[in-house]
């Protein structure tokens, strides 16, 4: 997870999906995003983190409401 302050509790290690169970080599981030603050009815916090597998492959998480999920692969 990431804390409020934007530090994450471990390090990434694998990444599991529908491609099967990669470790990871690398990584960089979190970053906290905070949209629509002032709209309490609109407001979401979550936070992205880049994520470089030893398959080669990198990719943007991000983790909101304590579910992570792949939103981008960079080609």
């Amino acid at each position: 997870g990431v804390s409020g302050r934007g530090a994450i509790s471990a390090a990434p290690a694998t990444l599991l999906d529908s491609q099967g169970e990669q470790r990871v080599s690398a990584w960089a981030g979190p970053w906290p995003v905070e949209e629509h603050w002032w709209d309490t009815a609109r407001a979401r916090r979550m936070a992205r983190l880049q994520v470089l597998t030893d398959a080669g492959r990198l990719v943007l998480l991000a983790l909101e409401g304590g579910q992570w999920w792949l939103t981008a692969e960079y080609a």
